[in-house]
């Protein structure tokens, strides 16, 4: 080890490199999350989709592409009018969609989480219930929606959605989250439905008239005979050509009665 007398002209410089590489870089403290995490204030029984930035009233338009990807949509966010899309033929701002995707010739694969906003829970300013609406459509395509949401169970809020699900030629399987409690309408023109056991077991009503299935998931006297529209939770499925299968985001989309049937047929259960 090699010693630097007290006296050496070099000692000096010793002493302010060491102080200069023992001193602590000052760092700003780590921003506190006890209020603003969402973590803290919201749970999500079902697995939540890959991070992305939050937004609203996203419209996509391809017409001769598929369309991909994950989208975080919080109805309360505020968008300026500059950046808004114009409005489809008869709706209006009140009516307007917080997504809207569509593909004239490709498949649709999106991945969709309904978020509310921390900041403004508890805020007299907006309409804690408003129902999110949701398009998501393909002309000749194949269409997977797998709608997720982050609910807010401390102040007992549950953001309602409306999602609309149309396949004219393809296949459509939809996701939805096992909060889900509302109602269900599939329109299968040429193509079999099927709905996965752990919605099945939920089912308050269901029947079939004309290709058309009609059920109600969860509690049914939450409905009532009086209702001119009703506001909670609503799933449309609308598919000409090709099969419909409808599961929770927790379960499997091949998990349904129809299968296990099968499956029971064949090892001559049933």
């Amino acid at each position: 080890m090699l010693i630097i007398p007290d006296n050496s002209p070099d000692h000096g410089k010793a002493a302010e490199a060491k102080a200069e590489y023992t001193e602590e870089p000052a760092f700003d403290p780590p921003p506190t999350y006890a209020s603003s995490s969402l973590a803290s204030s919201t749970t999500s029984p079902s697995p939540l989709a890959p991070k992305s930035q939050s937004t609203n009233y996203i419209s996509l338009n391809r017409p001769n592409n598929s369309i991909k990807g994950v989208y975080t949509i919080n109805p309360f966010l505020f968008i300026p009018q500059t950046f808004l899309p114009p409005l489809s033929p008869g709706e209006t701002e009140s009516s307007r969609k917080n997504l809207k995707i569509y593909s004239e010739n490709g498949s649709v694969n999106v991945d969709i989480t309904l978020l509310a906003d921390p900041q403004k829970l508890g805020s007299e300013e907006v309409d804690l219930k408003k129902r999110a609406t949701l398009d998501v459509a393909s002309h000749n395509g194949s269409v997977n929606v797998k709608q997720r949401r982050v609910d807010t169970h401390t102040l007992g809020i549950r953001n309602p959605f409306h999602l609309n699900v149309t396949g004219h030629n393809g296949s459509v399987t939809v996701g939805i989250p096992g909060t889900f409690e509302g109602l269900i309408t599939i329109h299968a023109k040429n193509g079999s439905v099927k709905i996965s056991d752990d919605i099945t077991q939920r089912i308050g009503m269901q029947n079939e008239v004309k290709h058309t299935h009609y059920c109600f998931v969860g509690d049914i006297s939450l409905y009532n005979d009086g209702d001119a529209s009703w506001e909670g939770d609503r799933l449309e499925v609308d598919a000409h050509n090709g099969r419909v299968k409808v599961y929770t985001i927790d379960g499997d989309p091949e998990a349904s009665k129809g299968k296990q049937s099968l499956l029971s047929r064949i090892l001559g259960t049933s």
